[in-house]
């Protein structure tokens, strides 16, 4: 069964319009590697619009010529596009306390790496698209092993995904844990400049 919000989801909050851009270009894989396979036979994500973002809202002290770098050129860029990604969990039952996620993550923290990676598998082979397990897996890879090569990211995007939306934080979960394995290999992207 797939699910398309997570519980806390965003019920309630005004949602501008399903407009779902194709964003795959932004991470790109070697075609023949398992993760470029996997991509092709998965669906995609859906992102729900929450219209503009103004950064003079979000930084009140702007007008006392107070923000510092980055800040600066955040609110020099303007407006922009606010966005929420559709948050997979495989199985979750909105009457039950605990999500699939929180299952595997409590099963870690009980000592069982094994029975852990196994869940989160487990709930990937329900739906691949389940962003949170690949965190999670992730992590714990990254925590007991050197993690292995790295493919590449690709073009910048000026759009606002906030924390605040909570679907968007598996999402960040990955994005945080491939800037550690970035971190780790020295590895500096190149930015789309660069590159031509």
């Amino acid at each position: 069964m797939e699910q398309t919000t997570s519980a806390r989801g965003s019920k309630g909050r005004p949602q501008v319009n399903n407009y779902s851009p194709d964003i795959s270009p932004l991470v790109q894989f070697r075609s023949g590697t398992k993760a470029s396979e996997l991509i092709s036979r998965v669906g995609k994500l859906r992102i729900k619009s929450f219209g503009l973002w103004n950064p003079e809202e979000e930084f009140q002290d702007h007008e006392s010529g107070q923000l510092s770098h980055p800040y600066d050129k955040i609110l020099a860029i303007g407006k922009r596009p606010t966005w929420e990604i559709e948050n997979i969990l495989p199985g979750f039952d909105p009457d039950e306390l605990d999500c699939p996620i929180g299952v595997g993550v409590d099963i870690h923290e009980s000592g069982d790496l094994s029975g852990a990676i196994r869940h989160m598998k487990g709930l990937l082979k329900q739906d691949a698209r389940c962003l949170d397990a690949y965190a999670h897996l992730g992590n714990w890879h990254f925590e007991y092993d050197e993690p292995q090569e790295l493919k590449s990211l690709g073009n910048q995007i000026d759009d606002v995904f906030p924390w605040g939306l909570i679907d968007n934080r598996p999402f960040f979960r990955n994005l945080h844990g491939l800037g550690l394995c970035f971190y780790r290999q020295n590895f500096v992207p190149l930015t789309a400049n660069q590159a031509r």
